[in-house]
């Protein structure tokens, strides 16, 4: 019964679709809860918790590498503008280097400023040797969107928890626990997979067309999305007025919210290509109202039995040393749960193509979470979990409300027109 509601929502060949991406996203999430099991099972939690914030650094880092490059190549696969690929694979290496110099500099202020940070100097001089090609999965992910190749991108998407579970075994087996080393073997696996599916995208090329309407939105994109690097600053702080284990703690806490935001990602995956390619939101809102109010609703109701089972399931994985981390999660959990479907409107205003629907959330949002982070940070991890919850509903009202007025607008354009 299940199933056949979710094909009435998302029609016959999006839910094959969808299907195949939900397998993938279902075994991928085993492997990462694995992966999380191994960390929190067999690891010191401090050592979890610099991993985390060398991850945190690497964050920073790649927002101010044309982060809006994902989107701008899934806009021009879904708009068969393939020659614009190689000009943003050659710009997205170009912006790495720059990355790998900021996470240079991030390794040589612990190194100066801190006596004791010699675990994370090594993990971020190892992270930028790799950062270049580590940093990239997003053009093959996204073309792959684009282009509606959802069993490579389902492929490609399940390989990469698989490469995150065999660099877990083999610290744990071999007892690594020098943090360079673990970054080394999480970074470079992955990475000679980005090598491989970004040939594969090239070759899905069928044409030469560039499209520079699009490439000029990418740096609009690619700007706005710069502030975005303040979203990782959580681990950064919590490091700073905390100590690691409490990045742990807190990195537990996500683990289920991360989950679901993952399962919202599968339907975005699969209904993008029609959001990019529609101009006119009142025909997208026409066709897609019912969808959006079934996706809404059925997550709500998976909001609520996860806020039951994730104080039980947390000790039960993790052990009881993170079940503190379960009274925070939950309420993520909860309410990405209620709110995550508007990010869906957030698509189809980009994809309108006007700059102040990038600038507005990607900018907005961004100083709102880093003052909230600032203003909560010595609460901890719960601190910051509430500072996720609040910003969540915001960014959705906004959503919610700029998409309404721009439906009215186009409306009352069309209505004007005929007359």
């Amino acid at each position: 019964m299940q199933l056949s509601l979710f094909r009435r929502i998302t029609g016959a060949r999006a839910f094959k679709d969808a299907s195949m991406l939900g397998l993938a996203h279902a075994l991928s999430l085993l492997l990462g809860l694995a992966s999380t099991v191994f960390w929190t099972r067999w690891m010191p939690a401090e050592t979890f918790g610099q991993y985390k914030v060398v991850l945190g650094v690497i964050s920073i880092a790649g927002a101010f590498c044309l982060l809006g490059i994902g989107q701008i190549a899934l806009m021009s696969a879904a708009n068969k503008a393939d020659g614009n690929l190689s000009r943003l694979i050659r710009n997205k290496l170009l912006a790495n280097l720059g990355g790998t110099l900021l996470i240079l500099g991030a390794a040589g202020y612990y190194s100066l400023s801190r006596s004791d940070s010699g675990a994370l100097v090594g993990g971020l001089v190892a992270a930028a040797i790799i950062f270049p090609i580590y940093n990239s999965s997003e053009l093959w992910l996204s073309w792959l969107n684009g282009k509606g190749s959802f069993g490579s991108l389902a492929a490609g998407k399940l390989i990469t928890p698989t490469l995150a579970l065999c660099a877990g075994l083999l610290v744990v087996s071999f007892h690594i626990n020098e943090v360079w080393l673990i970054i080394f073997l999480f970074l470079a696996l992955p990475s000679v997979q980005n090598v491989l599916m970004i040939s594969r995208a090239l070759n899905l090329r069928d044409n030469d067309k560039h499209n520079e309407e699009l490439m000029r939105l990418g740096r609009h994109m690619s700007l706005a999305l710069v502030f975005s690097s303040l979203l990782s600053l959580d681990v950064v702080l919590l490091e700073h007025f905390h100590k690691a284990e409490e990045v742990a703690l807190y990195a537990v806490a996500l683990v289920f919210p991360e989950l679901v935001k993952g399962l919202f990602s599968i339907i975005g995956q699969v209904i993008a290509p029609k959001i990019y390619a529609n101009d006119s939101l009142a025909k997208l809102w026409s066709s897609f109202r019912t969808k959006f109010l079934w996706i809404t609703l059925v997550f709500a109701a998976l909001g609520l039995i996860g806020f039951i089972m994730i104080p039980i399931l947390i000790p039960l994985l993790f052990t009881e040393k993170y079940a503190a981390a379960a009274d925070y999660g939950k309420w993520l959990w909860l309410t990405i749960s209620c709110v995550g479907s508007f990010t869906y409107l957030g698509s189809a205003l980009i994809a309108t193509r006007r700059p102040m629907y990038i600038y507005t959330p990607g900018i907005g949002y961004p100083f709102c979470l880093v003052t909230l982070y600032l203003v909560f940070v010595d609460y901890g991890a719960s601190g910051m979990i509430y500072v996720r919850c609040v910003s969540a509903i915001l960014l959705a009202a906004y959503y919610g409300f700029a998409f309404a007025f721009r439906l009215r607008s186009q409306k009352m354009s069309a209505s004007s027109s005929a007359h």
